[in-house]
This record gives structure tokens, sequence and C-alpha cells, in this order.
């Protein structure tokens, strides 16, 4: 099942599509930011399904945690289709020299 998810521009009333969550088979899936600018949203912008369901996709923020991470433990660190590694393990590894 994939889905198309916008923002509303309130002077237009046009709805812009700027992510993209598509399963791939065998409960996995997929989400990413189909417009560069939108990772740069607050996490509370609600977004609007426009083509099926949310699929428990409601605001900015859900999304980037899709793209983050999901619940099989793989990073899902692409935006706009550029892999931008693994930021959160760097932080980890930094908590753990400061720690020990």
């Amino acid at each position: 099942m994939s889905t198309t998810f916008g923002i509303e521009i309130p002077s237009t009333g046009e709805i812009l599509p700027i992510a993209r969550r598509v399963g791939i088979g065998n409960g996995k899936v997929e989400v990413w930011f189909t417009e560069p600018l939108a990772e740069l949203l607050d996490d509370d912008q609600l977004v609007i399904a426009m083509d099926n369901s949310p699929q428990g996709i409601f605001t900015i923020g859900c999304i980037k945690e899709h793209i983050i991470g999901d619940s099989d433990g793989k990073d899902k660190n692409i935006i706009a289709g550029v892999d931008f590694g693994d930021p959160l393990g760097l932080l980890d590894d930094i908590i753990e020299d400061i720690n020990s």
C-alpha cells in the first residue's frame, strides 16, 4: 500500500505533495520526502494523506520518525533520495564516550 502526503498552502489552498510512503512487502515500509524543503518544517505541522489512508502518519514529525528508523531496527536516513548515514548512531557513540 502506498500513500502520498502533502501540506496545504494557506494562501492558495493548494495541497503540495511532500512525502511518500510505500509498502515494499513482508511488512516493510519505506518513507521519504519528495520535497527536500519539507524536512525544515516543524514536527507538529499536520500532513494530509492525499491518495490513501494516513496509515499512522499525521505530522511532519511522524514522517521524520519513519525516515530515521523503524521497528525492524534498520536506519531510514534517506531524505529526498539522499542517504545521510547514521547521525543518531554517531550521537550514541559520543554520549557513550562522555559517560565512560
